[in-house]
């Protein structure tokens, strides 16, 4: 068929269909809306909704009948957006009470996290100040080992040469006189320092020790018999510096194991509150984790109870324009002819 001839018979059908009357649009758009309805039935009122109507006070009972099945229509519409309105404001009811739980939990989870961290600042405070006290024990330990170990190099240097001093002693100084013989003063000669002599006793010592003893005058005499005499008192002053000693050196040695015990008994306190600081960080990311879901699920009932609301709104601002419209103009156009006027303004306000 020529592309014309098909135009021009398309013209043709359009035109043979029935022309809709403007004031019966509203009610013939809800009732194509009518989800009840077959199609046929949306048909069958829609071609009789014109008839129904007709233009005098008195209709025929089928006329009557054919409008209250429109009218049925309409209300079942009207009562499916009334129903869908009851059940979004159920919704709405059921998720505001899940958002006023999840906003309940959410306080108590943000409580519970504050609370955790602030149990974690407060071990932390403890570590750095036990961490501070553990550092001044052991800056103490050593201060005090230091001047126990200088102390103990002196009891053993005087212990040492007390030895020395009474075994020169016996050996080369008193075992030869007892004898009749001379002292060895090459043995003696590396103590003198030690010992208290007046300088011209310290002169006349290298001369006076060589001779025998039936040489010796009494200036030699008088040298070896206070050479014996610097001994003894030697010896006497490092036997009393070492009896003297023994107590201190034991309280040195006691102050040592104090100091180390504190020093071991901080170490612990900083290693507890590193274990107990630990645990406070496992706590706080857990609450920090539990936190954060409750967040979301929080804000996902508040956007879930957002939602609803506004598809409520949306259904109820229907249910008033389906009333204003498509139900007002059924009602104005079912009066009398006289009245058509004002089912026509009915009509253009709802539109």
């Amino acid at each position: 068929m020529p592309a014309k001839k098909r135009a021009s018979t398309a013209v043709k059908e359009e035109s043979k269909k029935p022309r809709v009357d403007p004031k019966h649009t509203q009610v013939i758009n809800a009732i194509n809306k009518a989800a009840h309805l077959p199609e046929e039935c949306k048909k069958l009122l829609i071609a009789i909704l014109p008839a129904s109507l007709g233009s005098s006070t008195e209709r025929h009972q089928f006329q009557t009948e054919s409008l209250a099945m429109i009218e049925d229509t309409l209300q079942q519409h009207k009562a499916r957006i009334e129903g869908q309105i009851a059940e979004a404001d159920q919704k709405i009811a059921a998720l505001k009470a899940v958002k006023d739980d999840k906003d309940a939990e959410q306080a108590g989870v943000d409580a519970t996290l504050a609370q955790k961290a602030e149990e974690e600042q407060k071990q932390k405070d403890a570590l750095a100040e036990a961490s501070a006290a553990k550092k001044s024990a052991e800056d103490s330990l050593a201060s005090l080992e230091a001047w126990c170990s200088k102390a103990g190099k002196t009891y053993e240097a005087n212990k040492k040469l007390k030895d020395v001093m009474e075994k020169t002693f016996l050996e080369h100084y008193k075992a030869p006189m007892d004898a009749n013989e001379c002292p060895d003063y090459a043995s003696i000669k590396p103590l003198l320092g030690n010992l208290k002599l007046d300088d011209s006793l310290l002169g006349a010592l290298p001369t006076s020790i060589v001779k025998p003893k039936d040489q010796r005058g009494t200036f030699d005499v008088v040298v070896l018999e206070e050479l014996g005499k610097a001994f003894d008192a030697k010896i006497s002053e490092l036997t009393a510096a070492l009896e003297a000693e023994g107590p201190a050196a034991q309280e040195r040695e006691a102050d040592i194991r104090k100091g180390e015990a504190e020093v071991k008994d901080k170490l612990n306190g900083v290693l507890a509150l590193q274990d107990s600081i630990e645990a406070a960080q496992k706590a706080t990311q857990e609450a920090a984790e539990v936190a954060d879901s409750t967040r979301k699920a929080t804000l996902l009932a508040s956007a879930e109870a957002r939602s609803a609301a506004k598809a409520c709104d949306q259904l109820k601002a229907q249910l008033a324009n389906f009333e204003k419209g498509p139900i007002a103009t059924f009602t104005a156009l079912q009066k009398p002819v006289d009245m058509v006027e004002a089912a026509q303004e009915v009509a253009t306000a709802g539109a």
